[in-house]
């Protein structure tokens, strides 16, 4: 219906020969609730939870700077749709993956027929450096009689498709 769930599963590769930090940024839409974050610990996903910045920043860098193999994340607040994550450790060649989950509600166009959904990727200078992007909406129960896409998105039945590798991107994804 009018309800879009977004998930988001992103793996952070360290070429380096020694263990890194990753920091992470990510914008929801406006109006959109962030439900889950997540970070891998030997191959589960262990979910975060909420606690007051001061003491979650603390606690992080502590456990950061003593070496400390509980691998610690860190998700924060930084503006209206905005927040960044730190994740430690990522060992040398190693693969760290982060899953993040929202919930936003799809409100009609001015024209009352249409329903726009947007996937933040960024555009300009600040855009990251993507190597895979394997993105699927499944759109069959937003009842629309047509769906159309944006960036190459191939439309089939209810679902949208869009794969791409090595670029960087200028816009937003949308699906109307």
């Amino acid at each position: 219906g009018e309800l879009a769930i977004t998930e988001v599963e992103e793996e952070f590769f360290n070429p380096a020969s020694e263990t890194v930090e990753g920091l992470y940024r990510l914008r929801v839409p406006e109006g959109a609730v962030l439900q889950r974050f997540a970070v891998d610990r030997n191959g589960q996903m262990v979910d975060g939870f909420v606690r007051e910045q001061a003491q979650a920043r603390a606690a992080y860098q502590a456990q950061v700077y003593r070496g400390s193999t509980d691998d610690p994340a860190l998700l924060e607040w930084d503006s209206p749709g905005s927040y960044r994550a730190r994740i430690y450790p990522i060992a040398p060649g190693e693969v760290r993956r982060i899953t993040i989950r929202y919930a936003e509600w799809l409100h009609p166009t001015q024209d009352g027929g249409r329903r726009i959904y947007r996937y933040p990727m960024g555009g300009g200078s600040r855009a990251p450096h993507v190597q895979e992007l394997s993105f699927q909406a499944n759109v069959g129960r937003a009842e629309a009689t047509e769906v159309r896409a944006g960036m190459g998105a191939v439309v089939s039945g209810g679902q949208v498709e869009l794969r791409r590798s090595d670029f960087r991107p200028h816009a937003d994804l949308f699906i109307e």
